[in-house]
């Protein structure tokens, strides 16, 4: 079962079972939606707006709205800190861990460096910096939504794959 059905399949749960989290869950997939509505598709007779939601589209607002919803947390220029203990860091704690729940795991440091090896074996290409686009393209086509690329640029850099 992909992301998205997966996802859908527990905000159904939830709305099912009166989980206080069903709304937020509901508005996730609402956006999930959204933008798989409209998004812009080129066509022979020009532009099209709509498509079905993938696992892509889940995917991507996930990630988006985990993120957001930790900088909320953590503040930033404009808002300090959420406290800890207070029911608004509270909740926005428990919806962070909801989302990260359907999300998978960041390939951990040493598997990473193997996997940057073995890109680079696979696309003929040196383990450097400057060959960090076919490596990019070669790791997201095998670990889809599990690559940080952040990572990836700063052990190319340093060379310590």
């Amino acid at each position: 079962m992909g992301l998205l059905t997966t996802f859908q399949a527990a905000v159904l749960t939830a709305r099912k079972s009166k989980d206080k989290n069903a709304a937020f869950l509901a508005m996730i997939s609402s956006e999930i939606t959204n933008t798989a509505k409209s998004a812009k598709i080129k066509t022979a007779d020009g532009f099209t707006y709509g498509r079905q939601a993938t696992d892509d589209d889940a995917d991507q607002i996930l990630r988006t709205t985990t993120k957001s919803l930790e900088n909320t947390l953590a503040g930033n220029d404009k808002s300090p800190p959420i406290p800890a203990g207070t029911p608004y860091h509270d909740q926005l704690t428990t919806q962070i861990s909801l989302l990260k729940a359907f999300l998978p795991e960041k390939l951990d440091d040493e598997t990473l460096k193997r996997e940057i090896r073995e890109a680079a074996y696979a696309t003929d290409s040196e383990v450097s910096i400057k060959s960090i686009g076919p490596i990019m393209k070669q790791l997201n086509a095998k670990f889809p939504g599990q690559i940080d690329g952040a990572s990836v640029k700063d052990h190319l850099t340093k060379g310590d794959c």
